[in-house]
C-alpha cells in the first residue's frame, strides 16, 4: 500500500508536467501487467494493474510503436521541445525527493525535534576532558576554531578525523569566563571519544523546527544513499549485501511499523520515496535517468536517435531490470529462510 502511494506520487509528477505542456496523456497507471480496476476520466485512463511494483503514464508519441499521426500531433511527447521532455522527465523523481521531505516534516511535527544545547551535565572520571578540567556545566562553543552550536555539532567534529590527534576546544563556563584547552579524543569502539556527556535534550513541537530537521534529516539520507552506492560500485559492500527487493522492502516495513508505529511508517515511506527517487535517475534505459540522457543526446546532436538504435538500447534496458528484479526477490527470500 506504502509502496503503490509512493509510485502514484512519482507518476503524479510526470502527468502533472505533460498536461504543463499540453501532452496528451492516455494511460496513468499504479503497477503494471493485466488492470485490476480502471476508470476513464476525460481523455486519460486511470488504471490500478496486478503487479504493483512500479508504474508509467502513457503520453501521445512517447513510446517506439505509436503512429506516424501521433508523433505528429501537436499534443505528442515527441512534438515538444528537449527542456519540455527533460521536465516532464526529472518531475517524477523530483516528486518523491518533495513527497520525501514532506512525510520527514510530517514525523517531526508529530513527535517533536529533540533540541540539543552545547552544555556539559557529565564527565567521565580519568577522561580526557577530565584530565583537561572540563567541568559539568561547561559549554563547548569551538572545536578548533569552529564555532559548535549543539552537541550533534559536537560529535560529528570529534568523529571527522578518526585519528589520534589533539584537538583544540573553547569552553565557557559561567556568564563570561572562557577558557582553552587541548584533548586528545580516547579511540574506542565507537569511535573518538573525549569523554562527556551532553545535557538532555528538550522535544521542541512547530512548523520552523520540524521543516529545518526534515531538511537536515533529507539530506543526510540521500547522503548516506549516494555512499553507499559508491561502496557498491567500488566493491567495498557485496552486490548481494546491498541490494533489497520488494519482499525485503515489506519486511523491513513491517518491522519499523512495528516497532515506531505510525512514525515508523512515515520514516520507512519517506526513505522508500528517496531510494525511488534517486534510482529513477539511474542512466539505465526505460527509466527516468536514461530517457533524460536520451533527450540531451537527442538536444546536442539536433537530431532524434535511430529508432532501431533506441529500441535495442531500451530492450537491454528492460532485460537488466526484470533481472536485477528477479535477483533481489530471490536475495530477499534466501535472507529471510536463513
Amino acid at each position: 500500500m506504502v509502496l503503490s502511494a509512493i509510485v502514484a506520487f512519482h507518476e503524479l509528477g510526470h502527468f502533472l508536467f505533460a498536461k504543463l505542456f499540453n501532452v496528451k496523456v492516455d494511460v496513468f497507471s499504479v503497477g503494471f501487467g493485466p488492470r485490476i480496476l480502471s476508470k476513464k476520466f476525460g481523455e486519460t485512463e486511470y488504471r490500478i494493474a496486478a503487479i504493483p511494483l512500479g508504474g508509467y503514464v502513457k503520453m501521445v508519441g512517447e513510446e517506439l510503436t505509436d503512429s506516424l499521426a501521433d508523433n505528429a500531433d501537436p499534443r505528442s511527447y515527441t512534438s515538444k521541445v528537449w527542456w519540455q521532455k527533460f521536465l516532464i522527465l526529472f518531475a517524477g523523481p523530483a516528486f518523491n525527493f518533495i513527497l520525501g521531505i514532506a512525510l520527514l516534516f510530517s514525523f517531526y511535527l508529530i513527535n517533536g525535534v529533540p533540541k540539543t544545547s552545547n552544555k556539559i551535565a557529565e564527565v567521565v572520571k580519568e577522561s580526557p576532558a577530565d584530565h583537561a578540567g572540563i567541568k559539568p556545566g561547561d559549554a563547548i562553543i569551538k572545536i578548533d576554531d569552529i564555532p559548535v552550536n549543539n552537541w550533534r555539532d559536537l560529535a560529528s567534529k570529534i568523529n571527522i578525523d578518526q585519528k589520534n590527534t589533539e584537538i583544540k576546544l573553547e569552553v565557557k563556563r559561567g556568564r563570561s569566563e572562557q577558557i582553552t584547552v587541548s584533548v586528545r579524543p580516547e579511540l574506542t569502539d565507537q569511535g573518538p571519544k573525549i569523554g562527556v556527556v551532553g545535557e538532555k535534550p528538550v522535544v521542541v513541537y512547530g512548523p520552523r523546527e520540524a521543516l529545518m530537521e526534515s531538511y537536515r534529516a533529507s539530506k543526510e539520507m540521500l547522503t548516506l544513499m549516494a555512499g553507499g552506492l559508491k561502496d557498491l560500485f567500488t566493491g567495498k559492500v557485496k552486490f548481494k549485501d546491498a541490494v533489497s527487493g520488494p519482499v525485503g522492502i515489506i519486511d523491513f516495513g513491517k518491522k519499523t511499523s512495528s516497532e515506531r508505529g505510525f512514525g515508523g511508517i512515515l520514516l520507512f515511506a519517506a526513505l522508500i520515496s528517496f531510494n525511488l527517487g534517486l534510482i529513477n535517475l539511474f542512466p539505465i534505459p526505460v527509466l527516468d535517468g536514461g530517457n533524460i540522457v536520451i533527450v540531451i543526446t537527442e538536444a546536442v546532436m539536433r537530431k532524434p536517435l535511430n529508432r532501431r538504435l533506441r529500441a535495442a538500447v531500451q530492450t537491454i534496458g528492460i532485460v537488466l531490470l526484470l533481472a536485477l528484479m528477479a535477483f533481489a526477490i530471490f536475495n530477499d527470500i534466501g535472507r529471510l529462510t536463513k
